[in-house]
């Protein structure tokens, strides 16, 4: 059995997840910087999170983004994800790859499709007791 990592899409951060409450590795990539707003909260639990060097921000492969894209395109759901949500799913199968048990952490579906296509789980936000920050 894998070490356990999670992937983090912005929506976490911006939901308000603290990554240095989890017990597991957590993960995610660097487009998600862009995500959010640069004075948000999010941004700054992002930057914390990685300062401290509980979160890995890191940029997937070519062979992991192409399987990644390849999943998306064979499930039709392309049009939903950006280059962002595609770069997830890649490090996450990068991730597993690396004899990690990965699951990513997001709220969208096209997202989720995709990732259970490629073996990978997810968890919505709200399993991980967080709620929508107003």
């Amino acid at each position: 059995m894998g070490k356990k990592a999670i992937v983090l899409d912005a929506s976490a951060f911006i939901a308000g997840l603290d990554p240095l409450s989890l017990d597991c590795d957590a993960f995610t990539v660097p487009g998600v910087r862009f995500e959010l707003s640069p004075s948000s909260m999010g941004a700054l639990r992002l930057r914390m999170a990685e300062e401290s060097g509980r979160l890995v921000v890191r940029q997937p492969g070519e062979e992991a983004l192409e399987k990644a894209r390849r999943a998306s395109a064979l499930m039709g759901d392309a049009i939903a994800l950006s280059e962002i949500d595609i770069e997830l799913i890649a490090l996450a199968i990068e991730l597993k790859e690396e004899g990690y048990e990965p699951v990513i952490a997001t709220d969208d579906y096209a997202i989720q499709n995709v990732a259970a296509e490629v073996g990978i789980d997810f968890t919505p936000l709200s399993t991980l007791g967080i709620r929508e920050e107003l």
